[in-house]
């Protein structure tokens, strides 16, 4: 069974069937309610969480106690929020699994067998697994609109792929990119930020990036809220690859780089992304009985 609660109505839900929770901002039309069964031969079911940009941290707090205290809850696969949870569970007896606590985010919360709780950052395994197949050249130049949790996940993997790796970050939080900065400060990668405040200032990055530079859209913008990180002038640079780390919604950003195709951009959404973000936290999740899900998960034919 696959359905959706608001956050604030999350302590009423006691299920009495083993349980994951999904936290997002609005998880409804995620592909995941349709492949989540088949992926564990319905023994488990599924409850997407939403809870709006800005919730107050204390409703984070809620979330991840309601996880430690519900026994048939077995812990939650986070795809919005991860620094924001974290920053929450601060003050909770949680054993963080490296690098979680490196990077001061949580993408997977494990309910343990006392009633405890383990927070675990799967998002660089996951980014570099998507990475690979993206078949980029190495060391990379990448610039990257957004400074959250997949952004810090795209700078560790390219620190193991491809070390001497280039990476620029722009934001309109000044906070998000200080945090980045600080957590891969010591990567064998140079990590640049810019603080932006329009899609202008991203459009005048795309103006100075090299040919063949990976340009991920890591905001959120196309399917979290409508739109781009870029104008509709923007120009990408000959051979670039356009990544949108959405795979639903308009996917303006995508549009915009299909259009100039015949520079030889190369445009990919974040289908496999999405899969191997969820491999990866289900099996931190499960355990043992999360084995076999890798290769299911990998076989999940694309949908919409």
């Amino acid at each position: 069974m696959s359905r959706v609660v608001p956050l604030d109505a999350l302590a009423a839900l006691r299920p009495q069937r083993p349980t994951v929770l999904f936290l997002g901002v609005s998880t409804a039309g995620s592909t995941v309610h349709r492949a989540f069964p088949a992926w564990l031969d319905g023994r488990v079911d599924l409850v997407g969480v939403d809870a709006p940009l800005r919730t107050p941290p204390e409703r984070f707090r809620g979330f991840a106690e309601h996880v430690a205290g519900t026994p048939a809850v077995l812990g939650a696969v986070v795809t919005t929020h991860k620094l924001a949870l974290f920053d929450a569970c601060r003050a909770l007896p949680v054993t963080w699994h490296e690098p979680a606590g490196a990077l001061a985010e949580v993408n997977a919360l494990a309910r343990t067998s006392g009633g405890g709780l383990a927070g675990h950052a799967t998002d660089a395994a996951a980014s570099a697994r998507a990475v690979e197949e993206l078949d980029i050249a190495s060391p990379a130049q990448v610039l990257c609109f957004g400074a959250g949790g997949a952004a810090i996940a795209i700078a560790c993997a390219l620190a193991d792929l491809a070390p001497g790796s280039r990476v620029t970050v722009s934001d309109v939080d000044r906070g998000r990119l200080a945090h980045l900065a600080a957590v891969t400060g010591g990567l064998p990668v140079a990590v640049e930020t810019r603080a932006v405040s329009a899609p202008q200032d991203n459009d005048a990055l795309l103006r100075r990036a090299p040919a063949g530079v990976v340009v991920v859209n890591a905001t959120g913008l196309g399917k979290v809220e409508p739109g781009s990180p870029l104008t509709a002038a923007a120009r990408f640079p000959d051979g670039a690859v356009a990544w949108d780390l959405n795979y639903r919604g308009p996917l303006t950003f995508l549009a915009q780089a299909a259009a100039q195709r015949d520079r030889g951009i190369r445009a990919a959404d974040g289908w496999r992304y999405f899969l191997h973000g969820w491999s990866t936290a289900l099996q931190a999740i499960l355990g043992p009985d999360a084995a076999d899900l890798p290769a299911r998960i990998a076989a999940t034919p694309r949908q919409q």
